[in-house]
């Protein structure tokens, strides 16, 4: 991962011909290749996105995009597509991926992506005594969306009459703006978990899908806060991720501390939305931290292709916060 970090930095340097770049590898079957060269042809500077390099680029990246199965790919096409602010091909939409995809855009618009099977070690940050690196087993594949909830797919949730099917009053749940988020393709921020429980019932009803979350039907979310509400792991639906898919979706098979290198500075300004994006200067002596969320998608994907794991809105996971436990090895916890 470290060595495609660095040649997706040093590529913008080299001032080569990108559109014989885009005819070179318009065949490569590759995943990571062809993830690496299209989001380096990306991150050119924007003099060098001539109309020439769009025309040669625009067929390669629409037919990846469209076609090919892996989830790196189709991010990375993605990606580059709106940095040359080219249009992406319609993806008919589905429940689940079909053929040999591994990945499917759902009705909501969602780019849903197969993360596999496997594990990883993680370690407690908090540097308690008793702290141990614990090998997690993740023992079956899951589904991903590719990025952050926006406001106007959360909105379709508030404004639909059959979420009365999993909510009948949806208590203070309008997705509002704020300085954070302005505008409807802004990532939805500040919902309660129980919200994100409704909306993930919510969506595995329109998908035709075995809704997750066994719970009682309120009338107001105080409601759910007195009762269980249980996982259902066989269930075919939505639901959050648990932390521990949720870091091993991040670092994406990588060893090293970030998914892009052992030092989280050196890149992060291609993966990373942070407040350092949004500082405002009120005067020479006072600074003002003013924070401002981007477009989900807006920083480059990670080795498995999803989008936003550094910076930009919190997400939230099934799970309550709290220790690793002493276990040396953990089975789908």
């Amino acid at each position: 991962r470290i060595h495609r970090s660095y040649f997706i930095d040093e590529c913008s340097t080299w001032h080569c011909d990108l559109s014989r770049l885009a005819h070179s590898v318009s065949g490569n079957d590759e995943p990571s290749v062809r993830s690496a060269v299209a989001l380096a042809a990306g991150s050119a500077p924007e003099t060098e996105i001539t109309v020439a390099v769009k025309q040669a680029w625009g067929p390669v990246l629409s037919d990846w995009y469209r076609d090919e199965p892996d989830t790196v790919t189709h991010s990375a096409a993605w990606w580059t597509l709106q940095r040359f602010n080219l249009k992406p091909p319609e993806i008919p939409t589905s429940p689940y991926p079909t053929g040999d995809r591994n990945w499917h855009v759902n009705s909501l618009g969602m780019t849903m992506l197969v993360i596999p099977a496997g594990s990883f070690v993680r370690r407690d940050t908090r540097e308690r005594d008793d702290a141990i690196p614990q090998t997690v087993i993740l023992s079956r594949p899951f589904l991903l969306a590719d990025r952050e909830v926006t406001r106007a797919q959360f909105q379709q949730f508030v404004d639909d009459p059959d979420a009365r099917k999993v909510a009948r009053y949806l208590e203070g749940g309008d997705p509002r703006a704020s300085r954070a988020s302005p505008t409807v393709d802004h990532p939805i921020t500040d919902v309660e978990w129980y919200y994100a429980v409704l909306f993930c019932n919510w969506l595995s009803h329109k998908e035709g899908l075995t809704p997750c979350y066994d719970m009682p039907v309120p009338t107001r979310i105080p409601e759910l806060q007195n009762h269980t509400i249980s996982l259902k792991p066989e269930a075919s639906g939505y639901r959050l991720p648990t932390e521990a898919e949720w870091e091993y979706a991040c670092r994406a098979g990588s060893l090293t501390k970030c998914e892009y290198g052992d030092d989280p500075l050196r890149f992060s300004g291609y993966y990373a939305v942070t407040a350092s994006n949004s500082l405002r200067y009120r005067s020479p002596d006072k600074l003002l931290i003013d924070y401002v969320m981007e477009s989900p998608g807006s920083k480059l994907p990670g080795g498995w292709g999803v989008f936003d794991m550094y910076g930009n809105a919190l997400e939230g996971c099934h799970d309550r916060y709290g220790d690793y436990g002493s276990e040396v090895v953990v089975s789908d916890p």
